[in-house]
């Protein structure tokens, strides 16, 4: 590999949706910038609500407007452009597939690096037919990979079952330690941490099976639970009817996108994941960056990110009942959960620092 830092780096997304992965890919493109490098975003559709955060943060960014599918082969061109047009002499991918074969047969002669941050993970739950095509998608663009990088040891061990690029590596995702830190909290009066305030955050979908949570807050029937979800998506309406139809009107708040995320974990003491699988969880790492532990299901990589016992608790995944445990065995022990959300800090600054991840990307783009 040439020693040669890049001076610039095209970053590709697919689009502006708002998720752990584009999440990162913001912050990394802000990080790098702070190094030196002209980092450029590259939407192949739209921009999205992530096109306001960038233009909040001054980072440079361009829409294609193309669609998904042969649109994206038909414009390789285009595509190759886009990413050489800034002086890129490397390029950054969310996925690879395709995505790659396009940047190549568009003419872009650079380094590629591309990110796996789960999709290997859906392929079982998928019918045959798009299995299948998942893996005729891999498969297409492995050729012009120079690195693939998977964001857990989870996600390389399943990427390895599949077609993937000459090099494969391990990359945690990173969250800024700067401005996701600790809150210093007064000391509560007699009574006040009775209350357990529970946060979940991230897109409202199906596979983040919040209505879980939702029926754990409602077992434990003393009150003295409040949940609060930070996002939006097209399971909102959904969970809200079902927070009214358990009676959970008054302790259930859904506050939309919060921006920055760092206010809304400071409103909460602990944070929540009931995810079908997770490839690593960026909700966990901001949490645990300010001070919080966390609960969640015991998948994917959740188990590498969280240590049960000693920065949150892990239970079986789907186990519902368990889960509420968890979250009462927190409400009852507030010094615990301060000791815990300390040492979550401590392993965040240790593993998920953004610089040191950004560094590592950087030198595999160089």
């Amino acid at each position: 590999m040439s020693s040669t830092p890049a001076s610039a780096v095209a970053i590709v997304l697919w689009s502006g949706d708002v998720g752990g992965a584009e999440r990162f890919a913001v912050q990394a493109a802000r990080e790098m910038r702070r190094l030196g490098v002209e980092a450029e975003v590259i939407f192949v559709t739209s921009s999205g609500r992530l096109g306001e955060w960038l233009h909040n943060e001054r980072i440079p960014f361009r829409s294609l407007d193309l669609r998904r599918g042969r649109d994206v082969l038909l414009h390789a061109r285009s595509l190759g452009k886009a990413a050489s047009s800034g002086g890129a002499s490397a390029a950054w991918l969310i996925a690879g597939g395709y995505l790659a074969a396009a940047l190549r047969l568009g003419g872009f002669e650079g380094r590629i690096v591309a990110t796996e941050h789960g999709q290997v993970l859906e392929a079982p739950r998928l019918p045959a037919g798009r299995r299948l095509i998942r893996w005729l998608d891999r498969a297409s663009g492995t050729w012009a990979i120079d690195v693939e990088v998977g964001v857990s040891d989870f996600v390389v061990a399943e990427l390895l079952r599949y077609p993937h690029a000459r090099s494969v590596v391990r990359i945690y995702n990173g969250v800024d330690l700067s401005e996701l830190r600790p809150l210093a909290r007064a000391a509560s009066s007699p009574g006040s941490e009775s209350v357990l305030r529970v946060g979940a955050a991230g897109r409202l979908v199906r596979v983040k099976q919040l209505d879980h949570l939702l029926t754990a807050v409602a077992s434990a029937r003393d009150g003295r639970i409040e949940l609060h979800i930070a996002g939006d998506g097209p399971e909102r309406s959904n969970l809200e009817a079902q927070a009214q139809s358990l009676g959970l009107a008054q302790q259930v708040q859904f506050h939309g996108w919060v921006d920055p995320i760092s206010c809304f974990w400071h409103s909460c003491d602990v944070a929540a994941i009931t995810s079908v699988t997770e490839s690593f969880s960026m909700v966990a790492a901001e949490a645990m960056a300010c001070g919080l532990p966390v609960v969640s299901y015991e998948n994917g990589a959740l188990p590498e990110i969280i240590r049960d016992a000693e920065t949150g608790r892990l239970v079986q995944s789907g186990d519902v009942a368990a889960l509420s445990e968890a979250l009462v065995w927190y409400q009852s022990r507030p010094a615990l959960r301060r000791e815990h959300g300390s040492e979550a800090r401590r392993w965040c600054e240790e593993r998920y620092d953004l610089r040191r991840s950004v560094e590592a990307y950087l030198e595999l783009l160089a």
